[in-house]
């Protein structure tokens, strides 16, 4: 039918993961959220299908089944991978909440105060995979999901890789930089636009993105770092009116206490003028 909007056909998996909704597309990958139903969990469901060519679907079928022996908290888990007439899939863990990417659309970044543990952590989950000889290739913040009070972790394997373990470590630090800023790397130093940040962390990052630490090195970093003071809050509205409120007691209580002492002071007595009586003979 003319118009009509064609919805792309999902690539034939196991019996045992049930497509629930599409999530969208990432490069040429296509993802979708299921459900394990042997063991009744969400799952995340990476594939490419007919269009992809067989070298490609070769490299993301080899790639994902090398990360899924590296394990790590901040490294999303790969369940399942394989090859299917037509395309290839990986099962990964559904982590929820969103893509640090879609923090940064929304304008928001890491909390402040759950940067260093996250950037430590994911700075170790690279670490591990490049111990295992191995790198993401693909490292921005979509490849990062994020939500508060639950650790980072990276994911999106099987991309189209574009860098080797040093650009890893590159696109790591302008990752970490953008959580922090909220805008491209390469502006001012953070500790120069965020309270309470130390300058310790701007030498991390910066030095990260001139290719100068492994992801080893960075993690360590991390962990050494000193961690950022949260700015004091400043008074709600209503805490300013109740401020406001009391200063104007204060006042009127003073007035009082002033006119007080001035009716108490004792009148000056008041004697009528001499008066000159004359009789008459």
């Amino acid at each position: 039918m003319a118009g009509a909007i064609l919805k792309p056909m999902p690539t034939a998996i196991p019996d045992r993961f049930r497509l629930e909704m599409r999530l969208g597309r990432d490069d040429d990958v296509e993802e979708w959220l299921a459900t394990d139903t042997s063991l009744d969990r969400p799952v995340l469901v990476r594939t490419l299908g007919p269009e992809s060519s067989p070298s490609r679907r070769k490299q993301f079928v080899e790639t994902v089944g090398a990360i899924a022996s590296v394990t790590h908290p901040n490294l999303a888990r790969v369940f399942a991978v394989g090859e299917v007439p037509g395309g290839c899939y990986a099962i990964l863990e559904y982590a929820g909440g969103s893509t640090l990417a879609d923090h940064l659309n929304a304008g928001r970044g890491i909390d402040l105060a759950e940067f260093l543990p996250n950037a430590a952590g994911l700075a170790g989950a690279v670490a591990a995979l490049h111990q295992a000889g191995l790198a993401h290739g693909a490292i921005d913040p979509s490849a990062v999901t994020y939500s508060l009070n639950h650790p980072a972790k990276l994911g999106a394997f099987g991309r189209i890789p574009r860098t080797d373990m040093t650009g890893d470590v590159i696109a790591l630090g302008r990752t970490l930089e953008m959580a922090l800023t909220v805008s491209p790397p390469g502006g001012p130093p953070p500790s120069e636009r965020i309270d309470g940040l130390s300058p310790v962390i701007d030498g991390i990052l910066r030095g990260a993105q001139r290719g100068e630490y492994t992801a080893a090195d960075m993690e360590k970093a991390f962990t050494a770092a000193p961690t950022p003071r949260e700015p004091a809050p400043e008074p709600r509205a209503a805490s300013r009116r109740l401020i406001y409120a009391a200063a104007a007691l204060l006042l009127l209580a003073a007035g009082l206490v002033a006119l007080g002492y001035f009716l108490s002071e004792p009148a000056t007595p008041v004697l009528p003028g001499a008066t000159t009586t004359t009789l008459e003979p």
